[in-house]
């Protein structure tokens, strides 16, 4: 009869051992499935909210590699590391400085919707005069302070 227990005994620590293993290995590929799809990109914990998209417009000044190769990009990097809920792209156009003075006054005098240009400083109190430049000390003063 002890033989009867013994063999009994081992067919259910069998048993456990079996069910442990089936189920540290359905956790392990539960696991592996998980990293799998986190990895691709097709699950993700946080949700992700689209960006608010800002696009300024400039009129600008050549050179053009001064704007493209330096100024903007580097104004893009910094706006954006200071409001990183924002997509901020900059759509400029760069004009020959003979043409520059008279299609700025154009764009503006238009109403065209610009958010920056490039003023040469002969040109500011023609621009002041106008009613075209606005003074944004009191935001610069706000931004160093953040």
């Amino acid at each position: 009869m002890s033989f009867g227990i013994n063999l009994l005994e081992h067919s259910k620590s069998q048993s456990i051992h079996d069910n442990t293993t089936k189920c540290i290995c359905l956790l392990l590929i539960t696991i592996l499935g998980i990293s799998i799809l986190l990895t691709a990109g097709i699950f993700s914990p946080v949700p992700t909210f689209a960006k608010e998209k800002v696009i300024l417009k400039a009129l600008l000044v050549e050179p053009k590699d001064r704007w493209e190769k330096g100024l903007i990009p580097m104004a893009v990097q910094n706006l954006t590391a200071k409001h990183p809920e924002l997509d901020i792209q900059v759509n400029y156009t760069v004009v020959p400085y003979n043409d520059a003075r008279e299609q700025m006054l154009k764009a503006l005098g238009n109403h065209s919707n610009l958010d920056l240009i490039s003023v040469d400083q002969i040109w500011l109190c023609e621009f002041a005069d106008k009613g075209y430049l606005t003074d944004l000390g009191n935001y610069s003063k706000t931004e160093e302070s953040s």
